[in-house]
């Protein structure tokens, strides 16, 4: 037979068809080898997983194993207890049988004594339940002890007052037998200003509480540094420059010892007191008597009386520059003596100085100043009676 004809491009076909048959083929062994070896390892997997679930079984048995054998210890010694219990109590079988029998209803087995309760359930709940629990305990606590006699004061004392009375800190305070010990605690600070507040002379004051139930305020008062005279009464004049409005003593039963002031206004014992509280110690005790005398120059012109017997003028603005020169003046000079410090520094026999500056003329205070340091003897001998003599000279040049 004759082969039969084939065209060139049924040839072609056929080779292509051959190619996609053999290629499906390679494809086909390939997923199969693929599918192969993915089985194999999830048969490995799945012994791998299968080992662990295993591990993980018997580490649990081992676990409930221990559970028990520490139960079984404890009933073990529980029992041994028990009997040791009941051999100690033999003689009396009738209380023994029915401690027994109300064991046995309470959950307890075997001797009276041994007992088989889970709490282990309890043990969390008691965790997550103490916080509330201490929140109600401490709101217990705090009802019970505001209600108690505790809470109200039991005693009540002012300590560190002289001037003020402890019945007029207590009236400030606002405070009796039956204020609670938590309010005024807690509000403190109010009380400790309303005190204070109340008197001029009530520098501080602080509240104590004492056990159980005391109250204590320590008053700091302002000292008294003096008197003020005003239109024929005297009145006290504390630390802080405020004069105390209320009369305290009349002229002429005023204490020799104390400072007195005269014809100063309020604002102007203020201004004082500030300048008086720079000097030295020593210096203050030597001033008895302080007189507003007021020049054409110097309004604030101010008469000290030292208890030397000699007096000083200053102006009051320029005590705190001037003063501390006076102790080293006064070495020099015999009292009684007047010592000018109003421009520069000198000093004349008072009776001479009050009779030459009695109608304050400005136009012979000149001349009187030259005579005046002739008759002068300060020493030139410390830097302070240098300082004074340059200060003379300033004023003859004046």
């Amino acid at each position: 037979m004759s082969e039969e004809y084939k065209s060139p491009w049924q040839i072609e076909h056929e080779k292509m068809l051959v190619a996609k048959e053999s290629e499906k083929r390679a494809q086909a062994q390939e997923e199969r080898r693929e599918f192969l070896r993915r089985l194999r390892l999830t048969r490995k997997s799945d012994k791998t997983l299968h080992s662990l679930i295993q591990s993980s079984n018997s580490v649990q048995k081992n676990k409930l194993e221990e559970k028990k054998e520490q139960k079984n210890t404890l009933k073990l010694s529980m029992k041994n207890d028990a009997s040791k219990t009941s051999s100690k109590y033999s003689s009396k079988k009738d209380s023994s049988k029915a401690f027994k029998n109300e064991g046995t209803k309470s959950g307890f087995s075997h001797e009276g004594f041994s007992f088989d309760l889970e709490l282990d359930w309890l043990i969390p709940l008691l965790k997550k339940a103490l916080p509330l629990l201490m929140i109600f305990f401490i709101a217990f606590v705090i009802s019970i002890y505001s209600l108690s006699p505790l809470n109200k004061i039991g005693a009540f004392r002012v300590t560190g007052n002289s001037m003020v009375t402890s019945a007029e800190v207590a009236s400030a305070s606002k405070l009796n037998m039956r204020s609670s010990i938590y309010n005024i605690m807690t509000h403190k600070a109010t009380i400790e200003a309303k005190i204070v507040n109340s008197s001029a002379r009530v520098e501080s004051a602080n509240i104590k509480l004492s056990f159980p139930n005391t109250i204590t305020v320590q008053v700091k008062e302002f000292g008294t540094i003096g008197y003020v005279e005003q239109k024929g009464k005297a009145y006290n004049i504390l630390a802080n420059g405020t004069k105390v409005d209320e009369s305290v003593i009349t002229p002429d039963k005023e204490n020799l010892n104390s400072l007195v002031l005269k014809d100063f206004t309020d604002n102007q014992v203020k201004e004082f007191v500030l300048e008086y509280e720079t000097l030295a110690g020593s210096l203050k005790t030597l001033i008895r008597t302080v007189t507003l005398t007021p020049s054409q120059t110097t309004s604030d012109f101010i008469t000290l009386q030292m208890s030397d017997g000699n007096q000083v003028k200053v102006p009051l603005s320029q005590m705190e520059q001037k003063l501390p020169y006076y102790p080293s003046v006064a070495k020099s000079i015999v009292a009684p003596q007047t010592v000018d410090m109003e421009v520069g520094i000198f000093s004349k026999d008072t009776p001479s100085y009050n009779t030459e500056f009695a109608d304050d003329n400005p136009a012979g205070l000149s001349k009187s100043l030259s005579a005046s340091r002739a008759a002068s003897t300060i020493s030139s001998g410390s830097s302070s009676n240098g300082s004074s003599s340059s200060n003379t000279t300033n004023v003859s040049s004046n």
